[in-house]
């Protein structure tokens, strides 16, 4: 399947997506895909309220020799059929999220341009040639650009860089094509969360900046956005360290030293960023993670951090959800 143009277009409105998006359809599904975990939840548009209609997940069993996504594409669409056949789903509309791990974020500052200027230096590619170092071509990628600042004391600008994958979303592409969905938005995940964090906080918090910690088999990660920018940081979780973070991990030495080195990293990327925008810290990083679902985990986490608090996630906090097995399975969930 041929990636479609539509996609790097689609992506240039991500940061506001759900709110574009409820002007032309009615219903969507999200989908998450993991190596070991598959979820989905459709959402309908009722007035100017977005509803719960379908929800559900499933855990999968890798087959031999299949690791990732792109080592069997099949595989993951059949079960992603199974899926959207037991939770119900109706809608093909589709929304998805890209992988942080393999995307390249920056904000990088270039000479003051027009943009007219700025559209003939991105289509001879010579702008990110001088200014991105990306290991593979930059045909390998799919890139979209946002002009955050231009400064009008300074004969310079700033630019949002994000580049994803193309084997990343022909991944992707391959996966739901199978199942006869449509891609409407892809964006990368980082923030794609945060898009979904904007849905819950009043307009006087987003004075703040806004930081989210993400825990997962795959990504690991800080992402702090001020003003739309974006300042990331990768955490390092070694293989031992997802039994002590899921709760698996009694040991009280073992669980000490893993949760100091955790610990140390946030406080460490806090001050960098507080450092880097002159004292300005998150008052809050909201977690998602199946792996810091234990509250002892959490807390002990929590007990390590001087300047923010943590708070677990709740995406369905600002949505409507009428139905009662939706709502069990919501209040149920780990994740």
């Amino acid at each position: 399947m041929k990636i479609p143009r539509f996609i790097s277009e689609v992506s240039t409105k991500a940061m506001s997506w759900l709110s574009q998006y409820s002007m032309q359809q009615e219903s969507i599904v999200g989908v998450d895909i993991c190596p070991h975990s598959l979820r989905v939840a459709e959402l309908s548009k009722k007035g100017s309220q977005w509803e719960v209609e379908k929800l559900g997940s499933r855990t999968l069993e890798l087959p031999e020799g299949v690791k990732s996504l792109e080592d069997d594409p099949g595989f993951f669409s059949e079960e992603l059929k199974i899926l959207l056949r037991e939770a119900g789903v109706e809608t093909r509309n589709l929304a998805i999220p890209l992988p942080v791990s393999n995307a390249i974020i920056k904000v990088v500052s270039v000479p003051l341009m027009s943009n007219e200027e700025l559209e003939t230096a991105i289509g001879t590619e010579s702008l990110w040639e001088n200014v991105v170092q990306l290991t593979d071509a930059l045909t390998d990628y799919s890139i979209f650009y946002q002009v955050l600042a231009r400064p009008t004391n300074l004969n310079t600008m700033d630019l949002l860089f994000v580049a994803s994958r193309l084997a990343d979303i022909q991944t992707v592409l391959d996966i739901v094509q199978l199942v006869d969905l449509k891609p409407m938005v892809l964006d990368v995940r980082c923030f794609t969360l945060k898009n979904a964090v904007d849905t819950i906080l009043e307009s006087k918090s987003k004075a703040t900046p806004i930081a989210i910690l993400e825990m997962g088999e795959i990504e690991n990660y800080i992402v702090i956005l001020k003003d739309n920018s974006p300042y990331i940081a990768e955490i390092f979780v070694r293989p031992q360290d997802l039994q002590v973070l899921s709760g698996e991990e009694t040991d009280p030495q073992v669980m000490k030293s893993t949760l100091d080195r955790f610990g140390l990293q946030i406080t460490q990327v806090l001050a960098a960023f507080e450092a880097k925008h002159h004292g300005q810290v998150p008052e809050v990083l909201y977690v998602v993670s199946e792996l810091l679902s234990n509250e002892v985990v959490l807390s002990g986490v929590q007990e390590r951090l001087q300047k923010v608090r943590l708070e677990a996630f709740d995406p369905f906090q600002k949505l409507t959800v009428n139905d009662e097995d939706i709502r069990q399975k919501i209040d149920a969930s780990e994740n």
